[in-house]
């Protein structure tokens, strides 16, 4: 009888230890998954940048305000003078003078979706990277899916998988959704997500973990 007791124990124990084993490997391909979109990583810096994904064949000037406040826009230009001089950058400018870089959709080729890629000014290391579904909402899935969510999910597909977020904003149309532990936003018209984004700043551990664990939960 206690021979089966021990055996018992020694089993449980074993599978107390895998489970956690396996806890961990998963948390530690998800603290991965964080850092890395659209085939860069957010401690990545231009160079890098550009290595992995090419010259950007536009850039984004900084946001500009109107004087009555009644809207902001950025002006985009084509770094290819010869292809599309009209919408070409300045000629004293060079693309390390731009923040944000753009890329056409990864997948295909096509203007279906954009990756724009923001550097911090001060330090030139990557600040966000986004994937802009050009449809705004279609359930095509043109950005690759980022923890599991893709573009084209509704608002409670994204909660299904990642839990209640921490944070929403409205503007206009728009809405943006944050969850503060992971860093990540995800941008939403008529109810459908079309913007994925992952910023470099995030929680401490303990608190991206806690987030993690309500992602697992979250399905159930």
């Amino acid at each position: 009888m206690l021979k089966g007791r021990n055996k018992r124990t020694i089993f449980a124990g074993l599978l107390v230890i895998g489970l956690i084993t396996l806890l961990f490997w998963r948390f530690h391909y998800f603290l991965r998954d964080l850092e890395e979109y659209c085939g860069i990583k957010t401690i990545y810096d231009r160079a890098e940048s550009m290595y992995r994904l090419g010259y950007p064949p536009a850039v984004l000037a900084q946001t500009e305000t109107a004087a009555d406040g009644s809207g902001s826009w950025q002006t985009i230009y084509s770094t290819d003078r010869d292809a599309d001089p009209k919408n070409a950058m300045p000629a004293d400018k060079r693309i390390d003078d731009f923040n944000e870089w753009v890329y056409f959709d990864p997948k295909t080729g096509l203007s279906e979706a954009t990756v724009h890629v923001v550097f911090d000014p001060k330090t030139n290391h990557v600040e966000s990277i986004s994937c802009v579904d050009l449809a705004e909402g279609s359930t095509r899935h043109t950005c690759p899916a980022f923890l599991g969510v893709e573009d084209g999910d509704t608002e409670e597909q994204l909660k299904d998988k990642l839990g209640k977020f921490n944070q929403q904003r409205y503007d206009g149309a728009l809405k943006t959704v944050r969850y503060d532990a992971l860093g990540v936003d995800f941008v939403l018209r008529r109810g459908r997500i079309y913007v994925l984004r992952t910023n470099r700043e995030k929680g401490n551990v303990p608190i991206i973990f806690w987030r993690f664990v309500l992602t697992l939960l979250a399905p159930l």
